[in-house]
């Protein structure tokens, strides 16, 4: 406290998130399978996981002016974080055979092969950055002990592979309370505010990705390594026994 009338707040923060969606103790390699009324194998996202380190800095400085035009509480300040989040994700990594069918598979029966087949190929492991700026200024002007106005304004921008661009974020923001009957009983009160949330971070993980994974896609046609491929898949994921 610098003053009676003066403020400053500073916070910081470390934090950690460890998310890890296994699945060693169940299928680890095994391909997807999709027909008409079930899929089988695992879920072609998986397995998944990623390490959020997240600093974070705020700065705010608050000052008190007090004269016959009303009372003005001035707030401004900032909050800085920054997100470094290596991943791994495993997006299609094992293939996906998609039938039109529920009949049990028959070499003999063409309508029983798969009609499509996908596989990605590329490093599944990527260290993305999300840096998050917010400034913002406001004032609680007690016009009256009656009538009381908030107003004020912020600005936010991310910076992250698929957000970078995006600097027109202002946010305005405004509040107004008033005691009509001067007695404390009653309150009418109104706003009107403008907010921008972070990305949802699967966004620029699925950006980064594009950029580092190439996609196959075989259709209808099946030729004798394909069908090698879905026979052998089927049997390490329900081997004999």
């Amino acid at each position: 406290m610098a003053s009676p009338r003066l403020l400053n707040e500073v916070r910081t923060q470390y934090a950690r998130r460890f998310l890890d969606f296994n699945v060693d103790n169940y299928c680890a390699h095994c391909p997807t399978i999709i027909r008409p009324s079930i899929n089988l194998g695992k879920a072609n996202n998986l397995p998944q996981g990623r390490t959020e380190k997240r600093f974070q800095f705020v700065d705010t400085l608050s000052f008190n002016v007090l004269g016959a035009g009303g009372d003005h509480y001035f707030k401004a300040g900032a909050d800085l974080s920054f997100v470094q989040l290596p991943f791994f994700f495993d997006n299609n990594l094992d293939g996906t055979f998609t039938f039109a069918t529920d009949a049990p598979f028959n070499a003999a029966d063409r309508s029983t092969y798969p009609v499509n087949y996908t596989k990605n190929t590329g490093d599944p492991n990527l260290n993305l950055k999300d840096n998050l700026y917010g400034v913002f200024v406001q004032d609680q002007w007690r016009v009256t002990p009656y009538l009381t106005f908030n107003l004020g304004v912020r600005w936010d921008y991310e910076d992250s592979l698929s957000t970078s661009q995006d600097k027109d974020n202002v946010s305005p923001r405004l509040h107004v309370a008033w005691d009509p009957f001067h007695d404390g009983k009653t309150s009418i009160r109104g706003g009107y505010g403008r907010y921008i949330d972070q990305v949802f971070l699967n966004i620029p993980i699925n950006a980064a990705q594009g950029t580092s994974f190439v996609g196959i896609t075989r259709p209808a046609a099946i030729n004798s390594r394909k069908l090698c491929m879905f026979r052998c898949s089927v049997q390490r994921t329900y081997p004999k026994g």
